[in-house]
């Protein structure tokens, strides 16, 4: 019984992720704040150059992408282009 409890709330959980994605704002947030919320990313990636660095993390399960300036959120989508 335990078990299929802890398998309820797992999907539950899992199934709320997008609908609490699309309801809460991202910006601002820092890297620490966004792995918290949706774990780790799938695919990064980073540029850096003289004025700081720019990262793009991709969630597959979601279809979520972070984009990131100097560890600051400054854009998100759900689904690509």
């Amino acid at each position: 019984m335990k078990k299929l409890l802890i398998i309820l709330l797992f999907i539950l959980i899992a199934g709320c992720s997008q609908s609490a994605i699309s309801k809460k704002s991202l910006l601002g947030m820092n890297s620490i704040q966004i792995v918290s919320l949706l774990g780790t990313p799938n695919r990064t990636y980073k540029v850096e150059n003289s004025s700081g660095s720019r990262e793009q993390w991709a969630y597959d399960k979601n279809n979520v992408y972070v984009y990131f300036e100097n560890d600051i959120v400054t854009f998100w989508q759900i689904g690509g282009n």
